[in-house]
């Protein structure tokens, strides 16, 4: 083997344990947000929690925002 086949073997060799980090990383980060995945939607009539620089984000129970971690705040709809 020689320089130049040694150097780009470990070029190879680095680029795909980047890309294996990198995809076990965001695999990993995916699960963890869909298990603290909150409503995007509401029940009509209801009582439901939203955030207050998100208003998009709706959930039936109180808890935080998934985007910027405040706390939710309750909000009685109307019928």
């Amino acid at each position: 083997m020689t320089f130049t086949n040694s150097k780009k073997y470990w070029i190879i060799l680095v680029t795909i344990l980047v890309l294996v980090g990198y995809w076990a990383v965001h695999r990993l980060a995916k699960k963890s947000l869909d298990k603290d995945k909150t409503k995007f939607s509401k029940a009509e009539g209801a009582t439901y929690w939203t955030c207050p620089m998100h208003p998009f984000i709706h959930s039936d129970h109180a808890g935080e925002c998934p985007i910027c971690h405040m706390k939710l705040v309750q909000v009685k709809a109307e019928q």
